[in-house]
């Protein structure tokens, strides 16, 4: 899957008040996971949530080509179950990065005090 290239971090960057911002919106929508429904006859696409409990619509689109109202449906109805996982993927990411960076300074801090001490048994050897 080819991605467009982002360079501006202010569009990537997302804090943890983004991040809490994003998971209660999810929280807050119905829930998932949700199905997409079409018929023939006419170019609109609903979507449902795949519960036997709730058969009311989420969403209906029927303004634009067949096409495109499947293809949007589809996006929006995966939407429901790929944002949380994406949330849940990112702060494992960052956590993961937060871990190996606390022990990369643990080994950098570890050589220089090594490399302290050579020093000074360096000059201990050299003064006698």
């Amino acid at each position: 899957m080819k991605m467009n290239n982002v360079t501006d971090n202010r569009q990537t960057d997302l804090d943890a008040q983004e991040l809490q911002e994003i998971a209660e919106r999810c929280a807050r929508a119905v829930s998932g996971p949700w199905q997409v429904l079409t018929e023939e006859l006419v170019e609109a696409a609903w979507i449902n949530a795949e519960t036997e409990d709730d058969d009311l619509p989420i969403a209906l689109l029927d303004f634009r080509s067949a096409e495109e109202n499947k293809a949007t449906a589809e996006f929006i109805a995966h939407a429901r179950t790929d944002i949380p996982r994406l949330l849940a993927a990112l702060t494992e990411a960052r956590n993961r990065i937060e871990h190996l960076l606390a022990a990369n300074n643990r080994e950098i801090e570890a050589r220089i005090a090594a490399n302290r001490e050579a020093c000074e048994l360096r000059a201990k050897l050299s003064s006698n």
